[in-house]
């Protein structure tokens, strides 16, 4: 899905300029199942050869790097001496080193979304020439173009509304990405938050949502940890109720309207703090955390963010503080909440402004790229 709602909008761009798109979908993904019910027209690709066998004679392809095995990364191989290729990337240093590192997989050119992303693919390929290393914004993050602080106002009137809550409390919100650790990083935030209330009496109303990957409740191995979870969720409700919230309808609300609506969003190296880099691009900076020092953590992040990343790219341009151990977390929690270090949110601000492009054309620079090779 990461792929599709990445390459969609360029394609819809195309369109509108008047280029003819087939659009291939991998039999495998989910962008199928998507397509399908929106009723877009699309060629199911079950192998490369036979997609390329229907469309043998295309002036251009353009491809998703979204899986490791897609029909776009197989069709480059087929197609290479046939037309030029494009590979969009949706995140920064995917698949670089591993499925799509054979030459014979590498695209003519690729789209990143900023000079970090560049410098990846860079120390990736180190044969590939930069020239065709295209910075364009990752076209997905256009979705998040047309948010501004009326928007903020009325997502923080929505969350509250439904709990209840007074209008000047604090929202913490925490969806955690993790899976293994996730109980004991839940335990840790609870902790940090039950020393809060307790040596703050005259802070404002608090309010902590806790959201957990919805794989922790799904897969029969993650049991175990899904009732350590409850377990830490019971224990700061019986010490206070009014601030944990564990009503479904809210913890499972649309992330923009969370992100919008907290002061404070916490979480590992989930994508969510990515998305909230890209609502403060577009207000006025959202302070969050990331936080990936627990040992099953760290090493489930080595693992999904290959050998280019040490840490979240998000930490790396600065659009999200990074909490070193505990007492780190500790300290950068309260000194969100009582609003201590306006240095570090008009840094994070100011980066979030930067780095992480929401003017609404990242799918229009793509295009106009696209354009110049037909």
């Amino acid at each position: 899905m990461g792929g599709l709602n990445n390459l969609f909008p360029v394609i819809r761009e195309l369109e509108r300029r008047g280029r003819k798109i087939e659009i291939v979908a991998s039999a495998s993904g989910v962008a199928s199942e998507v397509l399908k019910k929106n009723g877009i027209r699309f060629t199911l690709g079950e192998d490369a050869v036979k997609v390329s066998e229907k469309f043998p004679n295309p002036r251009l392809l353009v491809t998703s790097m979204c899986s490791a095995h897609n029909i776009g990364r197989n069709l480059i191989s087929i197609l290479r001496d046939t037309c030029q290729t494009v590979a969009v990337q949706d995140y920064w240093g995917v698949r670089l080193t591993d499925e799509w590192s054979p030459l014979e997989h590498r695209p003519h050119y690729i789209t990143v979304n900023d000079t970090l992303g560049a410098e990846l693919v860079k120390k990736a390929w180190p044969e590939f020439n930069p020239s065709r290393i295209w910075q364009t914004g990752f076209p997905m993050f256009d979705t998040y173009s047309n948010i501004n602080n009326s928007d903020a106002v009325k997502a923080r009137t929505e969350i509250l509304t439904k709990l209840n809550k007074s209008s000047n409390s604090a929202v913490v919100f925490f969806p955690c990405g993790a899976l293994n650790g996730a109980s004991q990083f839940l335990s840790e935030i609870l902790e940090i938050i039950n020393s809060y209330l307790t040596n703050n009496r005259s802070r404002q109303p608090l309010v902590f949502i806790p959201r957990c990957h919805p794989r922790l409740k799904k897969e029969p191995l993650m049991v175990s940890e899904l009732n350590l979870w409850n377990e830490a969720m019971d224990k700061l409700e019986s010490y206070h109720p009014e601030v944990l919230i564990n009503d479904e309808a809210v913890i499972r609300a649309d992330m923009k309207t969370l992100l919008m609506a907290s002061n404070l969003v916490i979480s590992d190296y989930s994508t969510s703090l990515l998305e909230a880099g890209l609502v403060g691009a577009r207000l006025d900076g959202k302070p969050n955390i990331s936080a990936c020092y627990i040992p099953s953590i760290a090493k489930d992040m080595e693992k999904d963010l290959g050998p280019l990343l040490k840490e979240p790219p998000y930490v790396t341009l600065g659009c999200s503080a990074k909490a070193t151990n505990n007492s780190n977390l500790h300290d950068l929690v309260t000194e969100f909440l009582d609003d201590k270090n306006n240095a570090r949110r008009d840094s994070l601000r100011e980066n979030q402004k930067e780095h992480l492009k929401t003017d609404g054309h990242n799918s229009k620079r793509v295009a106009d790229m696209i354009e110049t090779l037909l």
